[in-house]
């Protein structure tokens, strides 16, 4: 019985050093800041926003409006409405490690909320990977790196309500995920976050908040874990 609880032991242990990871990715400020900065500046730093027209309000307070609080400070990052010409913050989340290869997922969540009629305006993630030394204000990282990868949710995914003229919030949504395990130690990954437009209505507010990202095993870890722990029971059944 000892015997058996030490191999059990052994596989919680290999479970567990998945699970924490030891990770050179990070983000910053994702909560935006706690001042309202509206106008396309994002407070707080961490962020720089793209050179195209400027739709992104910064570090914008839904304190004093009808709109979805944030349960906190009240600052959030507002994709304004209006065109569909969109701008777009971006920052660097670091170079990958070898821990963070061998985990090989970043997972993002993120609260969301929505304005009167944002309905039809869907979030957009993208993750680039290389070196950008250009990065500022007014700079636009599309100009010089390809996206990697996209996601994209619309207001349903995002568990927004789905009809004009309504305000709702929902928070700790899982975004989606970035696979990291071919990527080489010392890669500078990027994360760029930003709208689409429904280019026949394109009024609607989308706010974005608390956004996370966490470096997490992929499946098929777990999956080796778990014919690890059907191999120690085989073996002490015999």
């Amino acid at each position: 019985m000892m015997k058996m609880n030490k191999q059990w032991t052994v596989l919680a242990t290999m479970a567990g050093s998945l699970a924490v990871s030891q990770a050179a990715i990070s983000l910053t400020n994702g909560g935006f800041g706690s001042s309202n900065r509206n106008g396309g500046v994002v407070d707080g730093g961490g962020w720089f926003e793209s050179g195209t027209a400027n739709w992104v309000e910064g570090s914008w307070s839904s304190a004093s409006t009808s709109n979805p609080d944030d349960g906190g400070d009240a600052i959030l990052l507002l994709m304004d409405g209006g065109s569909t010409t969109m701008g777009y913050i971006y920052q660097s989340l670091g170079t990958v490690s070898a821990a963070d290869i061998a985990l090989g997922q970043l997972q993002l969540t993120a609260d969301f909320a929505e304005k009167s009629d944002g309905e039809s305006n869907s979030s957009q993630w993208d993750f680039y990977v290389g070196s950008f030394g250009s990065a500022a204000n007014g700079s636009d990282i599309d100009a010089s790196l390809p996206s990697q990868h996209t996601i994209v949710l619309d207001a349903v995914a995002m568990g927004l309500t789905y009809e004009r003229g309504n305000t709702s919030r929902q928070n700790g949504v899982s975004v989606g995920s970035f696979d990291i395990s071919g990527l080489s130690e010392g890669d500078e990954v990027w994360l760029r976050i930003g709208e689409t437009r429904d280019a026949a209505f394109q009024s609607g507010d989308l706010m974005i908040d608390n956004v996370s990202i966490e470096v997490v095993p992929e499946p098929s870890s777990f999956a080796l874990i778990g014919l690890g722990a059907i191999s120690l029971v085989l073996r002490r059944r015999r």
